[in-house]
């Protein structure tokens, strides 16, 4: 009888191993056959899920912001209000986080002439801008900074800062530490913490 195969399951998998290469190589390194050699099957298996490199590129690229949403997910289930975690869980704090980080910016280039790229950068984006309002509102109450405009304004300042130091970490490792972006986060949140 022949072996079951889950083809999410493989399919996730191959996805896996072109975000690992579009971390470490680019997206221009990883072609179809370099994605079957890294993942050691045939470009028959890779072609079998996705009909060519875009479409590879694609799933990996929402891979790795599905594998950030579930770590901010986490925190907002646990905590609704912990802003501090929330950004945290986006910072490039360990290897994954990094790593989908550098997928990110490796796609910002094609998210100039790409449609299709273009329009998941700009879900991705407006989504952690979202969740991070609600959670400022769940923190602060639903009027903080006048509500509207004002605290969409200050999340997507957040997010700026969050991006900046995520890319001061993938272009240069050295330049800030984990702590230091943790006490960037914390001392950021302090300063806008409303006064009642």
């Amino acid at each position: 009888m022949p072996r079951q195969v889950d083809h999410d399951a493989r399919r996730s998998e191959v996805a896996e191993v072109a975000c690992a290469l579009i971390a470490s190589e680019g997206v221009e390194a990883t072609t179809v056959r370099r994605v079957a050699e890294a993942a050691q099957c045939s470009t028959t298996i890779v072609s079998h899920y996705f009909a060519n490199k875009h479409q590879l590129l694609l799933f990996a690229y929402r891979a790795a912001a599905v594998s950030t949403q579930a770590l901010v997910n986490s925190v907002v289930e646990k905590d609704p209000a912990d802003l501090q975690g929330c950004l945290e869980a986006l910072l490039p704090l360990d290897k994954t986080r990094l790593r989908n980080w550098q997928v990110w910016f490796a796609f910002w280039g094609m998210v100039i002439g790409d449609a299709e790229f273009a329009r998941e950068h700009r879900y991705y984006f407006r989504h952690a801008v979202t969740l991070t309002v609600s959670v400022m509102k769940t923190k602060w109450g639903a009027q903080v900074f006048g509500g509207g405009d004002g605290c969409e304004n200050e999340a997507r300042r957040l997010f700026a800062l969050v991006s900046g130091l995520a890319a001061q970490t993938v272009f240069d490792p050295k330049a800030v530490s984990s702590q230091a972006m943790r006490d960037i986060i914390a001392t950021e949140i302090r300063r806008m913490t409303p006064s009642h």
